[in-house]
C-alpha cells in the first residue's frame, strides 16, 4: 500500500548534537540531550548506528490482533526499546531489508520473531535543499528528523510503505528510525533515500 504524506516545513540545522546516545531516550525527550559535543564526521562511519532489541514471546504487545495501520501511536509509548531487551549494536551501511527479514536468533523462546530496532544517523546537508525518502515496514515503524515525526507506519500490519519530501537547511540534522516486529507471519523493513542532496553518518 502506498501512502502519500504532506510535505513538512523547513527544518533548520542544529549546531550541536550529542555523540553518546541514550538507547532508552526518544525524540522529544530532553533527557537525551545532555551532550554538547559538535559532530566530528571524521569519527563517524557511513551508514546508520543501530540498536537491536530481542523482545520476549510472552510480551503482551506480541501476537495481538492484526489491526492494520494505527497512526497516532509513538515509539515512546512502548517499552520495546528498554535496556532489559537490548541485544547488540552495529553500524548498518544501508537499510534495504525487503519483506523477509529476521535479524535476531539468539536461542530465546520465540526467536527469530519479535524484535525492535532503533537506528540513528546524522545528515550532513551541504546546501539548503529538498530531500525525499521511502519508508516501508511490517510491522510498526516511525521516522523522525530533528525530533519531529515525519512518517508514521505504526500498528500490526502487512507490508506498508510511504514516501515523504521535506526541505532541510544547510548543516547537520538528526534522523531517528524505529521499527518493531510483533507477529510470526512476516517481517520487513526498508528506508531508501530518493534524493542525493545529503550524506549520512553513524556516529556512536
Amino acid at each position: 500500500m502506498h501512502i502519500a504524506l504532506a510535505t513538512a516545513v523547513l527544518l533548520p540545522a542544529c549546531s550541536d548534537y550529542e555523540l553518546n546516545v541514550d538507547p532508552d531516550a526518544f525524540p522529544g525527550d530532553t533527557a537525551a540531550h545532555t551532550g554538547v559535543d559538535t559532530i566530528d564526521f571524521d569519527r563517524c562511519e557511513d551508514g546508520y548506528y543501530a540498536l537491536y532489541y530481542n523482545l520476549p514471546a510472552d510480551h503482551p504487545d506480541m501476537e495481538q490482533e492484526i489491526t492494520g495501520l494505527r497512526p497516532g501511536d509513538l515509539p515512546g509509548n512502548h517499552d520495546w526499546w528498554d535496556a532489559e531487551w537490548f541485544s547488540y549494536t552495529q553500524v548498518d551501511p544501508g537499510l534495504d531489508y525487503g519483506n523477509d527479514w529476521w535479524p535476531l536468533d539468539e536461542g530465546l523462546a520465540g526467536d527469530p520473531h519479535y524484535f525492535a530496532v532503533h537506528w540513528i544517523a546524522f545528515l550532513d546537508m551541504s546546501v539548503d535543499g529538498t530531500v525525499s525518502f521511502e519508508l516501508g515496514s511490517d510491522d510498526d515503524s516511525w521516522a523522525f528528523i530533528d525530533h519531529v515525526l515525519i512518517a508514521d507506519l505504526g500498528g500490526i500490519h502487512a507490508v506498508e510503505e510511504t514516501t515523504f519530501e521535506l526541505e532541510l537547511t544547510q548543516g547537520v540534522h538528526r534522523l531517528d528510525l524505529y521499527m518493531a516486529e510483533r507477529h510470526t507471519s512476516q517481517s520487513g523493513f526498508w528506508f531508501r533515500w530518493l534524493s542525493d542532496a545529503l550524506d549520512f553518518y553513524a556516529c556512536p
